[in-house]
């Protein structure tokens, strides 16, 4: 799956989940913009391992794993090359 294709669904299951409509980058922090709030992050990882066939653990609920469209895209990326 090309990286570009992630970060559009990345971004269609985002879009429908801001708290207000917003325009942001792929490099935008979505939860220091108040653009959704933490509590989607668990949303966010059961829609990654759905839509991605990956698996996320303990150790990979970070909100560093999950602040913007480029930084899910590498993330996504990493877990399927394993």
């Amino acid at each position: 799956m090309s990286s570009q294709t992630i970060k559009d669904r990345v971004r269609a299951f985002i879009d429908p989940n801001l708290l207000f409509p917003a325009r942001y980058s792929d490099s935008d922090d979505i939860f220091a913009l108040g653009l959704v709030r933490e509590e989607f992050a668990m949303q966010l990882v059961n829609f990654l391992e759905s839509a991605f066939q990956i698996s996320v653990y303990s150790e990979d609920l970070q909100l560093e794993n999950f602040r913007s469209v480029n930084i899910i895209e590498e993330f996504v990326l990493r877990k399927q090359r394993k």
